[in-house]
């Protein structure tokens, strides 16, 4: 398939809405994610942003 190909219009796209496992328990039941998904993280100094984010990306990972 070419690169300059024309893309797919969006409503011809299937969509997908499968839930990603971030194995923490309280995300997974109060804010599930979806896969591929963008979420945001907002928070004040202190908080435990990024300890949140590593422990999402090791949980993730292995």
């Amino acid at each position: 398939r070419s690169i300059h190909h024309q893309s797919p219009a969006l409503v011809e796209r299937p969509p997908r809405s499968e839930i990603f496992s971030t194995g923490i328990k309280a995300i997974d039941l109060l804010s599930p994610l979806e896969r591929g998904g963008k979420a945001g993280l907002f928070g004040g100094a202190g908080v435990g942003k990024t300890v949140l984010i590593t422990e999402l990306i090791h949980n993730v990972v292995g």
